[in-house]
C-alpha cells in the first residue's frame, strides 16, 4: 500500500508523466475503501482523472457464498494438519460471512449503519481458525474463536449495540459443533454437509445446486422485510428509465425532438441509449415481479379480514 501522506506526490509526479509519456502508457492503482465513510484515502483529482472500476460484493446469498468459497483453494485446505475439521468449519465462515454481506441490501432493517465487511475479514478469520486448530489438541475452542470472530475481526467494525448482538447470534447459531460437525441447518432448508465426504469442489456444488431460493429467512428475517428492500429497487430502476428517456444530458445529446437522432449524435451513440434504457427496464420488470410474489407471499401469510359492508334495501 502506498502511504496515504504520498498520494498528493505521486499525482503531481503522475501529471507530469503525462506530458511526455508514450500514448500507450497506463498506470493501474488498487485501493481498499476506508474503513469509515468521512475519510478520504485517494485525493479527489487523482479519482476524476482515472477510469474507476468498483470490485463490490454481490447482493444475493448464493452469489457471496460461491465469492467467499473462491477465496480459498484446495492446496490451502490440503496443507492443514486437520483437513476435514478445517474444510467444515471453513465452509461455515463462509456462509456467516455472506449472510453478514447479504443484510445489507435490506436497509435499517439489515443493518442500522453501513458496516464495511470485506474479504480481508474473511481472510484473517480464516488464518486464526488454521493457527487455533493445529495448536489445541483436545478439539475446537468454539468459544474462543466465536469471540475473535464476533467481537474483534467483524465486530470491531460494528458500533452499534444491537447490531453487535445480531452478529454474535449468527455466529452462535452457525459457528457450533453441533452444526459444522453434526450436519446441522446452517440456514432454512439448508443442512451443513458432512466434511468426511465432500472436498473443495463438492462445496462449491452443493452452493450451487443445495442452496435455497434467496429470502429474508435466510438471513433470519421476516418475509416483509424485503418489500422495502424491492421497493427502493424499483424506485431506483424507474427513475434511471425516466432520466434516459428525457432530462439528462447523454440522452438529450444522443436524442433530437420526438425522440430521433440529433444532429450531432452518431448511431453508435443512439444504440448505446438504447440498450440503456432496454437494460433498466428489464431490471425493473425483474424486480417490480420479485415485489409482487413478496407481496403476495406477506398477504397469504397475513390474511386481511375485510369487514363486510350493510347493504341498503
Amino acid at each position: 500500500h502506498l502511504m496515504q501522506s504520498w498520494l498528493p506526490t505521486f499525482e503531481r509526479k503522475l501529471e507530469l508523466a503525462s506530458e511526455h509519456a508514450h500514448p500507450s502508457f497506463r498506470c493501474f492503482i488498487s485501493a481498499e475503501p476506508p474503513p469509515t465513510a468521512h475519510m478520504k484515502n485517494v485525493p479527489e483529482a487523482l479519482l476524476q482523472s482515472c477510469i474507476k472500476v468498483a470490485n463490490e460484493a454481490p447482493a444475493d446469498l448464493k452469489s457471496n457464498m460461491r465469492r467467499s468459497w473462491a477465496t480459498f483453494s484446495h492446496e490451502r485446505i490440503a496443507e492443514s494438519d486437520q483437513r476435514v475439521t478445517f474444510q467444515g468449519c471453513l465452509f461455515g465462515l463462509c456462509y456467516f460471512h455472506s449472510v453478514m454481506l447479504g443484510r445489507k441490501k435490506f436497509g435499517q432493517q439489515g443493518w442500522s449503519r453501513s458496516y464495511g465487511f470485506n474479504t480481508g475479514d474473511l481472510e484473517i478469520c480464516a488464518n486464526v481458525l488454521q493457527s487455533y486448530l493445529e495448536s489445541y489438541e483436545s478439539g475446537v475452542p468454539w468459544q474462543d474463536l466465536r469471540y475473535l470472530f464476533g467481537e474483534i475481526f467483524y465486530g470491531g467494525h460494528i458500533t452499534d449495540f444491537w447490531d453487535r448482538q445480531v452478529d454474535n447470534n449468527y455466529l452462535s447459531l452457525i459457528f457450533d459443533g453441533d452444526v459444522l460437525q453434526r450436519k446441522g441447518l446452517l440456514g432454512p432448508g439448508f443442512p451443513c454437509p458432512d466434511p468426511q465426504g465432500l472436498d473443495y469442489k463438492g462445496y462449491n456444488d452443493l452452493v450451487m445446486e443445495e442452496l435455497p431460493p434467496e429470502s429474508p429467512p435466510m438471513y433470519g428475517l421476516h418475509e416483509n422485510s424485503e418489500i422495502a428492500y424491492l421497493n427502493t429497487g424499483t424506485e431506483s430502476i424507474f427513475g434511471t428509465i425516466l432520466r434516459l428517456r428525457a432530462g439528462s444530458p447523454r440522452a438529450i445529446s444522443c436524442l433530437g425532438e420526438g425522440g430521433q437522432l440529433g444532429p450531432h449524435s452518431s448511431p453508435r451513440a443512439f444504440s448505446t441509449w438504447r440498450c440503456g434504457v432496454a437494460g433498466a427496464g428489464l431490471v425493473a420488470s425483474h424486480f417490480a415481479t420479485r415485489l409482487r410474489a413478496a407481496t403476495k407471499r406477506s398477504q397469504r401469510a397475513h390474511p386481511v379480514r375485510r369487514r363486510r359492508q350493510a347493504v341498503p334495501v
